[in-house]
């Protein structure tokens, strides 16, 4: 019979759960090592690595976690912002790295601005062109309603129908302005 180390299966057993690896692996090298006779080299080992392994990862994680808070903090700062706010980041207080990253949002920002104020000015526009023809329209069409002689109502009608197919003239040609209507 097989009489294993019970100081090399404890550490196999550390190094498994501390690396994360199936106990079936480690308790295959116990096995081997205690055959070859390495049980003892294999704890003393372990003994020396595990808080050499636990430390490094301890300094990575600190390390990788000071790297990330300034993107995290940049992260915060843009989640927090009211969704109409398109002011310019404020650079400063960011590292060098995020810099770019600042800048390219800004000039990100500073075209959707762009385009809301065209949207912006092309609805102004189409108000104001659609504006004076339909009150004309309303006008016409209330005339029409107190007329009394076919003859007079079918002008007036004649006339709102041309007033109908100028606003539909002016309304495809605020649509041929838009970036739409263009392509």
């Amino acid at each position: 019979p097989l009489n294993l180390n019970p100081q090399l299966t404890a550490a196999a057993i550390l190094i498994g759960v501390a690396f994360g690896l199936p106990l079936g692996i480690w308790a295959a090298l116990v096995m081997t090592l205690t055959l070859l006779g390495l049980g003892t080299f294999l704890f003393g080992l372990v003994l020396v690595m595990l808080p050499v392994a636990l430390a490094l990862m301890w300094v990575i994680r600190r390390t990788l976690g000071q790297a990330v808070r300034p993107v995290a903090g940049l992260s915060r700062v843009l989640a927090a912002r009211d969704p109409a706010d398109l002011a310019p980041l404020d650079p400063a207080g960011l590292p060098s790295e995020l810099a770019p990253v600042a800048t390219g949002l800004n000039r990100y920002l500073a075209r959707i601005q762009t385009v809301l104020a065209a949207e912006r000015d092309f609805a102004a526009n189409a108000a104001h062109e659609l504006r004076t023809p339909l009150t004309a329209l309303l006008i016409r069409l209330e005339e029409i309603s107190m007329l009394d002689d076919p003859v007079e109502m079918r002008a007036e009608a004649t006339s709102c129908i041309e007033q109908v197919e100028r606003l539909t003239r002016v309304v495809d040609d605020l649509l041929r302005r838009t970036p739409a209507g263009a392509g």
